[in-house]
């Protein structure tokens, strides 16, 4: 992202990259197939047609060895209904008693998951409504999180965590102090030193962080196993690696907008795809062998606009993910699902370890940092295309302050009418070329505004002093609105730097055709 940096580096307070969403999926893998159905229920002695009640059985001894600690632990757990936020409910749980550490709860709902059907002689995988149970904790290392397991089988399990709830309880240990909104962090007190910290989760002997979770959730396992022993095979199902661009206070207010609209009107699908590490031919177009759809989104969200890639299964998101007194986050976020499209310098399963070949991803957790990798280098891309944004000043940017009432020395002033023909003339008037070394004077002004050459000799005192005070009042609007100011122990006025730029714009919008404005627009 070494071409963003450059160009916004003077608004950043430093650059933050590491996972954000993780889901975790234990499965076992035995039993994943009708065939090892089939093998399981011939090992036991029991008949395909027998399957049925051998399910619900199992189903209710699993669900009462889970819950049943908890009961006695006092942990609340409750049956959902329809589509309630479990993790609204959860938080609000952990409000409510005072929860900062350990089991906050857990819920028993239906849900729709991949399990087996007896057909005829056969057992079949079909999605049906399954009894599945959530745990929400609070850890002590990983934070807020939870898992779910369903207790049919082939018994499913998901653990999901957030990486900066991780790293927020190790900036605590390290004493580290850093403001949060969220899972982000709009300052921190040295960015080098989390990120560090933050790349410790890449070393994280991942089977051994999460097989505890399937002794917990699964304690049946030896016991319904014992003729057939299965163990859990721990793969990433979404794994969101976000890169986060830290902003004095204040800096997405404009930002953003540009750069939204920027990335949803300046890219191609091929550009999007070398994001994704895509080859392209030799002349840039995308191979054909690459028959996936690429889909753009764009969302207009309470919190900030969202702009979104996805190709085939995987997204890139841009959005502004924290608007704060501390700081403000940009954030750039690449979501992993369907990993087969990469490749990753592996040895072949269950082959010697030494043969190392480019092989396709796996979803398993021990292709972890390659997919990390290649989150990073997307990120990455998409920041360094989005920097060619032009974030010059726009010309409503310029004049929308000119066209409101303001204060001045306790007095209010009115607002300028742009291209009113009266106040029109008067910015010609202060931005003629011979004024732009000596500046002009309230007579310089009159000369311009109420005619060429040398006054009357017929005029009256009193109107020589009327054009005076018109004049003055007239020049009082624009030292209001910044666009004048006086040279020290003169007479004269000069033109603000603000002043000769909003003017010029002005002037120029006002001598160009509607055809030009359309194809600078374009």
């Amino acid at each position: 992202m070494e071409k963003f940096i450059a160009k916004f580096g003077d608004r950043t307070q430093g650059v933050l990259s590491g996972l954000d969403r993780v889901l975790f999926r234990g499965s076992l893998r035995r039993l994943t197939h009708s065939q090892g159905m089939k093998w399981y229920l011939a090992e036991n002695n029991i008949l395909c047609k027998q399957y049925q009640d051998h399910v619900k059985e199992i189903s209710q001894e699993l669900k009462k060895a889970i819950l049943k600690p908890l009961q006695q632990q006092n942990v609340i757990v409750r049956h959902l209904f329809g589509k309630d936020d479990k993790e609204e409910l959860a938080r609000a749980i952990a409000a409510e008693r005072g929860i900062v550490q350990g089991d906050v709860c857990a819920f028993t709902v239906q849900e729709m998951a991949p399990t087996f059907q007896h057909e005829k002689t056969d057992m079949v995988v079909r999605s049906r409504p399954c009894p599945t149970i959530y745990l929400y904790r609070i850890d002590p290392q990983l934070g807020w999180m939870h898992a779910r397991v369903q207790t049919y089988f082939p018994f499913y399990m998901h653990v999901c965590i957030n990486g900066r709830e991780w790293l927020s309880r190790r900036m605590d240990q390290q004493r580290l102090r850093y403001a949060r909104q969220k899972n982000c962090f709009p300052w921190i007190e040295d960015v080098r030193r989390a990120q560090q910290l933050f790349d410790e989760q890449l070393q994280t002997n991942w089977p051994e962080l999460l097989d505890p979770w399937a002794e917990r959730l699964n304690p049946l396992r030896k016991y319904v196993f014992q003729r057939y022993p299965v163990e859990y095979y721990w793969s990433s199902f979404q794994c969101e690696w976000a890169t986060d661009v830290m902003f004095v206070p204040g800096t997405l207010e404009r930002l953003e907008p540009l750069l939204m609209q920027h990335s949803m009107l300046s890219f191609s699908c091929a550009d999007v795809l070398q994001w994704l590490g895509k080859r392209l031919n030799l002349d840039g177009n995308i191979p054909r062998t690459l028959s996936q759809q690429l889909q753009r989104s764009f969302k207009r969200r309470e919190t900030g606009d969202r702009a979104k890639f996805v190709f085939s299964g995987n997204s890139i998101k841009l959005y502004g993910k924290a608007k704060t007194a501390a700081g403000d986050v940009l954030r750039t976020e690449t979501l992993t699902q369907q990993v087969e499209i990469w490749k990753t310098l592996r040895p072949k399963e269950g082959g010697p370890k030494d043969d190392l070949q480019w092989r396709i991803m796996r979803r398993g957790v021990a292709d972890m940092h390659r997919r990390c990798e290649i989150s990073q280098k997307a990120n990455e891309r998409c920041l360094n295309s989005i920097s060619t944004v032009d974030d010059s000043s726009r010309f409503h940017e310029l004049t929308r302050t000119l066209e409101q009432a303001c204060q001045y020395h306790g007095r209010r002033v009115r607002a300028l009418r742009l291209f009113d023909p009266e106040d029109h003339k008067l910015l010609e008037a202060v931005n003629h070329g011979e004024f732009w070394l000596n500046g002009f004077r309230n007579r310089d002004i009159q000369r311009l505004l109420f005619g060429e050459g040398v006054e009357p000799a017929s005029l009256s005192i009193q109107e020589k002093r009327r054009r005076s005070a018109a004049i003055s009042r007239k020049l009082r609007i624009l030292r209001a609105h910044g666009l004048i100011q006086k040279v020290q122990q003169t007479h004269r006025y000069q033109l603000t730097p603000y002043g000769r730029v909003a003017i010029t714009a002005v002037l120029t919008i006002d001598r160009t055709s509607i055809a030009l404005l359309n194809k600078a627009a374009a």
